[in-house]
Formats: structure tokens, C-alpha cells, sequence
């Protein structure tokens, strides 16, 4: 009985065990304010931006998947499409500044990836636009589009549709410093959509969900094209339905594959995604099946990454009132199954602390930082070992690093290792001390690693695409007694401390 219960603690300790590289992604819903902005006004909208990102930072986030056309709106200025009414409150209304060039510099301040999530088809609600400069595509377009089941959506097998979504993806590709892209609605809303002009003009007799599969599959090929001409760093993903063919799922839920012409399958064989994020929002021991469904996605992927949704709204009583132990329990499988991160369904629950959700996250599933892990089909090449970096006092007398010359190879994000043992192995997750830092952050040493004993610190460098560099010349810390003074000594450099400030170490004297 005493060996069950070992085995059951080493095998949970296994499957909570934190990996190195993990994709750790939330929603921002900008579609009716749900998630951001709150406020109105640019002062007040990008504190708001600080704050979240900030809190994401704090439990260890490193990627954001930000709603930036929601409704066939934008948070950014366009040469064709309008400013989102979530900015202002008025559709097409100019904000005053640029939100979605704010998120980005904000997000890459703190080592964070920022994903465009751009919705396809579904264009706007039950309402006619209003007339804005440039318009909406309802009025500008409207041949292209049709109005079905109290929602404007484009229409995917007209050929000019697919010409309009591209020439906005290149303006948003051009413009912008984004990690990746994130489509979602990429779809047909269901097998009734009254396309039957468009089959009768443009099919040439083809099966209708054939075809209409096609004409989506053309999109992403063409699309994925363009952005990897533009910018071969840039990951384009998406975010399917939760099912791609019931017959995976054992179940007769809403799919991908017949219902919404949604053939995400097709587009990770054919090599035209980098990453999937299914919107698997359904608990483990339901039908159809958390885990079934996972498993499922993972063996589709084609070698792609999954990135799996979780639906922290079902926690909320109106909803399905999950207790907190599910989500726990969906991060844990997504470890154990071999899925490449997480995915958070969407950041007002996060901020909200919903049944503790935040500090679930913050201090048990990631207290660790985790990096992203490269993608082998993008570039691999690594940059040089760091070189010119240095540990250094603040003007509060702490111990701080120093990057110092980093912009020549334009590194951004490095990566920071201590240990006692030489050499410093950075694939063991113990001897990370901070992860994903850029070259303007001031890292502090904790005291902790100011002892007797020796500690070693290297430094590595993050490419564009995530691929580490080797390991850094190593520098040695340690705290020694000299003529009955407290030295710390850095490689062969010595300062005095103040015994009693040792969390702040004080330089008193250079020695030679």
C-alpha cells in the first residue's frame, strides 16, 4: 500500500513537472469590450495595456493572442477597414493613437509574444455599419458578403473575397512587428449557408463541401505564402473548432470538417500552419472528451504545434460551473500528452481571479518561466554567444546585469542561467534564474546566490525565431572572507559588503 501511494506521488509529481518551453497564451477579446479596452480615452486605454501585460508578466505569460479585427473592424489604422468601435464607442472614430503598435512595443518589453488574432468571414452583427471613412465592408463590399442568421459574413467562394482578406493581411504583415498570427473564423458558419448563386457561378460542379473545403484550404495556402515571403519569422496559426470530425470525438457535436467546410487537417499536411490552438472547451470527463480530443488534434498536427484551448468561462456559475481542479486537470494533461503549450479562454477571467484561477496559474502551473520552443521548419540558425554583458551596482548598491553592446547582432531577448557546478547545463530547468529577458531590463541577484560557495552564471541569446545561442563565457560568484572583511568576488573583480545589507551588496572599494 505504501508503494501504490510513492508510485502516485511520483507520477503526479511527474505530469505537473513544468517544462522548459512552453507556449503560455491567453485571448484578449476586444469584440464589445469583453476583455480591453474598459476605459476610454488613449492615457487611460494604454495604462490599461500596461496593467494587463504586467499581470501576465507576473505569472509568467509569454504570449498574447490580441483580437485585432473583430467584426470587420480594426485596432489599428487602415487604408480599408474602419477603427474598431470598442476603442472609442463610435465605429471608425480614430482613437489617437495607435493601439495595436502600443500592445506591441509594451508586449515586447517584457519578452512577450504578441499574436494577431484576426477573424476571417464573420464580419459584423444583425445591424447595418454605419457610414465610416474608409467604410465597412458590408457597404463597401457588399456583393462580397451576405447576411445570414443575424450576422454578416463574407462570402469565402467568391474569388474577390479571398483578393480582399489577402490585401489586408499584407497592410497588417507590412506595418506591423508581430510574432505571429492567430485566424480565427476561418470557416464557413454552417452546411446552410445560402451560397447557392456562388456554387451555381463559381463550383463548376463540384461537390458543394468539397469545394467549399477548397476554397478555404486556397485561402490559407495563399496567405501563409504571402506572410512567409514578408516575414519568414512570423508563425501563422489558428483557432479551429474544438472537433474536426465527430467520428474522433465520438460524438454528434458542431465540426470542423462537414459542418463549417473547416479542413484545419488539410492545412497542417500541406505544410501551411505553424501552430493550432482547437478550441477544445469541453472537460475531461464529458463526451466528447478533453483528452480524446487532444490526442486527436496531436495526431493530426503533422509535426505543427497545438497549443490547447482551455475555456476558463465554463468556471462561472452561468456557465458551467467548473470547479478550479478542471482546469488544473486540463493543464496537467496537455504536459502529459505532449501538446506545446496552453492556451487561456480569455483574460477576463484571468484578471478577474475567477474561483482563484489567476493564482492557480501565477503560483502553481507556471511559477516557473517557460520559453517558447523554435519551430525547426523556421530559420535555426544561432546567434553568437552574449559577450558584452557585465554584472554591475545600481544606484541602490544591487548587484544587476548588465547588457551592454547586445543591439549588434539586434539581440533583444536573452536568457539567464546560475548554478554551483560547472558546466552550467541550461536544458535543466534548475539552473534557470530568468528566462526570455530583454536588453533593456535591469535582472537584480538574489542574495541567495551571494555564498561561500561558488555560483556560476552564463548567459545565452534568443534568436527571432526562439532558437538559443550556446552558452555564454561563465561568470563566478562568490562571498570570501579578506583581512577579516566580507569580499564579493566577481571573476577578479572583489568588492566589500556591508554584512548587514547583504540582499544589496555595497561597493566600498575596487581591489586589484
Amino acid at each position: 500500500m505504501k508503494y501504490s501511494f510513492l508510485i502516485v506521488i511520483i507520477f503526479a509529481l511527474f505530469i505537473n513537472a513544468q517544462p522548459k518551453n512552453e507556449v503560455r497564451a491567453v485571448w484578449i477579446t476586444t469584440a464589445f469590450n469583453l476583455d480591453w479596452p474598459t476605459t476610454q480615452g488613449a492615457k487611460n486605454q494604454k495604462r490599461e495595456i500596461i496593467d494587463i501585460l504586467d499581470s501576465l508578466k507576473l505569472a509568467n505569460f509569454n504570449t498574447i493572442y490580441l483580437q485585432v479585427r473583430a467584426r470587420g473592424d480594426l485596432l489599428y489604422p487602415s487604408d480599408y477597414e474602419p477603427f474598431a468601435k470598442s476603442l472609442t464607442g463610435k465605429l471608425g472614430e480614430d482613437p489617437g493613437y495607435d493601439p495595436l503598435k502600443y500592445f506591441i512595443e509594451e508586449s515586447h518589453k517584457r519578452g512577450i509574444e504578441i499574436h494577431a488574432w484576426w477573424n476571417v468571414y464573420k464580419v459584423f452583427g444583425k445591424e447595418i455599419p454605419e457610414m465610416t471613412t474608409p467604410k465597412h465592408v458590408v457597404l463597401d463590399k457588399p456583393e462580397l458578403c451576405k447576411y445570414y442568421k443575424n450576422e454578416w459574413w463574407m462570402d469565402p467562394g467568391i474569388p474577390n473575397t479571398n483578393k480582399y482578406l489577402l490585401k489586408l493581411i499584407i497592410e497588417l504583415v507590412t506595418k506591423y512587428d508581430l510574432d505571429g498570427i492567430n485566424f480565427d473564423y476561418m470557416r464557413y458558419p454552417d452546411e446552410d449557408f445560402p451560397d447557392e448563386l456562388t456554387i451555381e457561378t463559381y463550383s463548376k460542379g463540384y461537390d458543394k463541401y468539397k469545394w467549399r473545403r477548397e476554397n478555404i484550404n486556397n485561402f490559407v495556402s495563399q496567405i501563409y505564402d504571402s506572410i512567409n515571403s514578408l516575414k519568414p519569422h512570423l508563425k501563422v496559426g489558428s483557432s479551429p473548432l474544438g472537433i474536426y470530425k465527430n467520428n474522433f470525438a465520438k460524438s454528434f457535436f458542431f465540426e470542423g470538417y462537414f459542418n463549417a467546410s473547416q479542413d484545419s487537417k488539410k492545412w497542417m499536411e500541406t505544410e501551411k500552419h505553424d501552430y493550432i490552438s482547437p478550441q477544445i472547451f469541453w472537460n475531461i470527463d464529458s463526451i466528447p472528451n478533453y483528452n480524446v480530443l487532444l490526442r486527436e488534434w496531436i495526431s493530426l498536427a503533422n509535426g505543427r504545434q497545438v497549443i490547447s484551448g482551455i475555456a476558463a468561462y465554463k468556471l462561472l456559475s452561468k456557465a458551467n460551473n467548473w470547479k478550479l481542479s478542471e482546469i488544473s486537470a486540463q493543464i496537467d494533461s496537455i504536459r502529459k500528452i505532449g501538446a506545446d503549450g496552453i492556451s487561456i479562454y480569455r483574460l477576463s477571467y484571468l484578471r478577474n481571479n475567477d474561483k482563484d484561477i489567476y493564482e492557480l496559474l501565477k503560483e502553481n502551473k507556471f511559477k516557473n518561466a517557460a520559453g517558447i520552443s523554435p519551430l525547426s521548419w523556421k530559420d535555426t540558425t544561432k546567434l553568437d554567444s552574449p559577450k558584452n554583458f557585465e554584472l554591475k551596482f545600481n544606484h541602490k548598491d544591487q548587484l544587476y546585469i548588465s547588457f551592454i553592446d547586445s543591439l549588434k547582432q539586434e539581440i533583444k531577448l536573452f536568457n539567464i542561467y546560475l548554478s554551483k557546478t560547472i558546466p552550467v547545463d541550461i536544458t535543466d530547468i534548475k539552473n534557470i534564474y530568468r528566462l526570455r529577458v530583454t536588453n533593456t531590463d535591469s535582472v537584480i541577484i538574489d542574495k541567495k546566490y551571494i555564498t561561500s560557495q561558488p555560483n556560476y552564471l552564463t548567459v545565452t541569446a534568443l534568436s527571432r525565431t526562439n532558437v538559443e545561442s550556446n552558452n555564454s563565457d561563465y561568470i563566478v560568484i562568490r562571498k570570501m572572507k579578506l583581512l577579516g572583511l566580507t569580499v564579493l568576488q566577481i571573476n577578479n573583480k572583489s568588492y566589500f559588503l556591508n554584512e548587514e545589507k547583504l540582499s544589496q551588496p555595497i561597493q566600498q572599494e575596487y581591489l586589484k
